[in-house]
């Protein structure tokens, strides 16, 4: 079951996000600030960002004898800032996101996990 609101009376299965200007604001920075970024070097960036557009784009399901018809969500995001964080900064960020992930995923999955 999804948490997203239908869309035209049909259900959403999916929400997507595209990014755009992303590189603008940190671009804008590197200029008053160069610093090279090595070839396979993890950059982590913070970046600011306001809905410019949601779009929802049709899926067909062809099961057996039946077509279903679901959509997916697609939220365009615009950035407005980026920073560049360090490894040290970035790190408290990501494991929390992939706990809540996990979490997430387990929940989906049947399972019920104890907060440690």
């Amino acid at each position: 079951m999804s948490d997203l609101p239908d869309f035209e009376g049909e259900p959403v299965s999916r929400s997507l996000v595209r990014v755009t200007k992303a590189g603008d604001g940190l671009s804008e920075a590197l200029k008053l600030s160069p610093e090279p970024i090595h070839l396979n070097e993890k950059v982590y960036l913070l970046l600011e960002t306001s809905c410019a557009q949601v779009n929802h784009k049709r899926k067909v399901h062809h099961l057996d004898d039946e077509v279903e018809i679901t959509w997916d969500r697609v939220q365009t995001l615009e950035a407005e800032g980026a920073a560049r964080l360090s490894d040290k900064e970035a790190q408290p960020y990501l494991a929390r996101a992939a706990k809540a992930a996990q979490k997430r995923r387990d929940e989906l999955a049947g399972q019920e996990a104890m907060d440690v």
